[in-house]
């Protein structure tokens, strides 16, 4: 059935890889992140996946919602495992270059990754990475939540994003098969984790390509203020590295952004 999102399915696209080996489908759940999150606190190894049809309560950056109607997209969490206290914070990159560069097998569309955590095309955002630490774990066990408008139409989205948002419906004009939307990602996001895993720096330049480093401005709110300049580069620890008008450098660790272009 097309779009048809089992387990079975699933385990039959995915060959011999770790990650999506161990995969469960749900109907619906409050979140992935929070249901992998439970599954991972007993224990669960490397690779594990939650998928779900529809979330309750779907979380972004910043304890913000993430709109989750049902039957159209996709909402997954996987667990990455063997990272330590400095590289854990960046997840959220391998994650975008792989969820950008099944965007790009996929369709025929240029993905933005926008920092720290979105993937935008033609000025909209099309999807989402929320990552969180593993409660107690000892290997620094990531979770990485991604929310992927695949068939959505526009009266799917909420009324205050539907200027901000899209779909790989919407942007070519053809129906996806989830299930062939999300065999792709989780082979791209193995790919990038066991790169990630032997040298880094190749995921983080790749990352910066895909962000157009040197060639976006932001606008950053950070503690009550607000910084502009243009992205330069992304520091080792996933800062953001802003060169300010008058030439000053900005080094950004958190924020939200407020407009780029």
């Amino acid at each position: 059935m097309m779009g048809e999102l089992s387990a079975t399915r699933l385990r039959g696209l995915l060959e011999d890889q770790e990650i999506g080996r161990d995969i469960q489908v749900f109907r619906e759940v409050v979140s992935t992140n929070e249901m992998l999150s439970q599954i991972a606190a007993e224990g669960a190894r490397h690779g594990t996946a939650v998928v779900a049809d529809a979330q309750i309560a779907g979380r972004g950056r910043l304890g913000r919602s993430w709109s989750s109607p049902p039957g159209t997209n996709i909402y997954t969490s996987v667990l990455l495992r063997g990272f330590d206290a400095a590289t854990a914070p960046l997840a959220v990159y391998l994650a975008g270059v792989a969820v950008a560069e099944a965007m790009e097998r996929l369709a025929d569309i240029a993905p933005f990754v926008k920092w720290p955590n979105d993937v935008h095309a033609r000025g909209k955002k099309l999807a989402g990475i929320l990552c969180e630490s593993v409660p107690g774990a000892a290997d620094h066990g990531v979770i990485i939540g991604i929310g992927w408008n695949v068939n959505a139409l526009l009266n799917d989205f909420p009324r205050e994003i539907r200027d901000t948002a899209t779909s790989l419906h919407l942007l070519t004009g053809r129906r996806f098969d989830r299930a062939l939307v999300l065999a792709e990602l989780y082979r791209h996001l193995e790919r990038r984790y066991n790169e990630f895993r032997a040298d880094r720096r190749i995921v983080l330049e790749r990352w910066k390509t895909l962000a157009r480093i040197g060639d976006v401005r932001y606008r950053v709110g950070v503690d009550g203020r607000v910084v502009d300049g243009t992205a330069t580069d992304l520091a080792p620890d996933g800062a953001l590295v802003l060169t300010c008008p008058g030439g000053e450098r900005a080094v950004i660790h958190s924020g939200d952004v407020l407009a780029y272009e």
